[in-house]
């Protein structure tokens, strides 16, 4: 059990945390500040982690309070202005959802599943994966696109010369 937390905190707690603190730098045009970064990606995880593990609530409440935490973290910690820290986290999360469900159909081909009826059914859905690890490998698919998106987002930005620098004072903007 221990080993299955841990697989899950390193495969997927992590990275997408760090996706989701690196969305507020992509879709508000600033460049990364690492310290900042680093920073606020921890809290998150440690945050994230302790949401989804030690509050008895279900699925929804705890992307409620994911999107809550990224939009604080975005704000206080790495000075985004709060429209675009509110504009991240939504964009992130349905970004999240949407290659979730593509990473669904991808493990739905591979095991030879139907599609449809895999996304209908809770119990195909859940059969797909044999073991945690499996679940957590195809969950980081999800994460790679996501990345994947977020980062062209950024480093087009970039190169048109789009990026600005994050203020040292308040993040009003």
């Amino acid at each position: 059990m221990l080993s299955d937390t841990l697989l899950e905190v390193v495969l997927r707690v992590i990275p997408e945390c760090m996706l989701f603190v690196f969305s507020g730098y992509a879709f508000s045009k600033y460049r990364v500040q690492g310290k900042r970064y680093f920073l606020s990606s921890f809290l998150m995880s440690v945050i994230g982690y302790l949401i989804a593990r030690l509050l008895p609530i279900e699925f929804g409440v705890s992307q409620i309070l994911a999107i809550i935490t990224c939009m604080a973290l975005l704000v206080l910690i790495n000075r985004i202005p709060v429209q675009k820290a509110i504009a991240s986290a939504i964009g992130v999360m349905i970004l999240g959802f949407i290659t979730d469900i593509i990473s669904v159909i991808i493990a739905a081909f591979v095991k030879g599943g139907d599609v449809v009826n895999v996304l209908k059914d809770k119990t195909l859905f859940d059969s797909l994966y044999t073991s945690q690890l499996e679940r957590q490998l195809f969950g980081a698919v999800s994460l790679i696109i996501m990345a994947i998106v977020l980062m062209s987002i950024y480093f087009s930005a970039k190169k048109r010369g789009k990026l600005k620098d994050v203020s040292d004072g308040k993040s009003v903007e």
